[in-house]
């Protein structure tokens, strides 16, 4: 494999993720206006993440060899990335108004989804 093979798939999930996650702070905005969360926001989480956790899922023990595969591995890898990121941004800086006591659950949960990523990045490798 080269880079030219794993490029294009690894570009095209790149868009598609900044377009889903504009879209999921777009509805975030509405939500925060509005005080309830528009009926896409969920539906569009669900259509997103459960044919990305079923491809994961299903491609977990198998080498991946086709432009499909490294475009949902790297989907996946970003969607990740992204949870972690939200995580950790909203435990340590984006809830100001809380007290550290209510930050620190999410703060932890980024932490160890972190962990998680870096371990299995070190068995991995």
């Amino acid at each position: 494999m080269n880079l030219a093979t794993l490029l294009p798939p690894i570009v095209a999930a790149t868009v598609l993720n900044i377009i889903v996650f504009a879209l999921a702070w777009k509805g975030g905005q509405i939500e925060r206006e509005r005080g309830e969360a528009p009926w896409q926001l969920p539906v569009g989480m669900i259509a997103y993440g459960l044919p990305l956790l079923v491809f994961l899922y299903t491609s977990r023990s198998r080498p991946l060899t086709h432009g499909l595969d490294i475009f949902g591995a790297a989907l996946g890898a970003e969607a990740m990335a992204a949870g972690i990121v939200y995580a950790l941004a909203q435990g340590i800086g984006s809830a100001r108004e809380q007290t550290c006591r209510e930050r620190l659950p999410m703060v932890a949960v980024g932490g160890f989804l972190l962990l998680l990523a870096v371990g299995a990045m070190l068995k991995a490798g």
